[in-house]
């Protein structure tokens, strides 16, 4: 995978995170991946609190709402597990 296309996988989780982010804070994000990725490939990568990896723009860490990132990553474990029982291919 390109450099490129690690930003643009990073700025498209950015903007997931960050939606996720906000409706927990009882807010709304409207910002878009294109929105982020444009930053990055200008070397931006602190976004509302959240820095973020200045080669692959992966998500390192969220100073302003630490338990939202944990909260975000625990989400998205119980939706594969969610989604892998329902599948359950192994008849368990």
């Amino acid at each position: 995978m390109s450099t490129d296309e690690k930003l643009k996988h990073s700025a498209e989780e950015l903007a997931h995170y960050l939606q996720h982010r906000a409706l927990g804070e009882g807010k709304e994000s409207k910002l878009d991946a294109d929105y982020f990725y444009d930053l990055m490939k200008k070397g931006v990568f602190t976004f509302f609190g959240i820095v973020c990896h200045r080669e692959t723009g992966a998500i390192i860490q969220d100073n302003q709402n630490p338990e939202g990132l944990k909260k975000y990553h625990d989400d998205i474990k119980a939706s594969l597990k969610e989604e892998t029982n329902k599948w359950n291919l192994y008849g368990k």
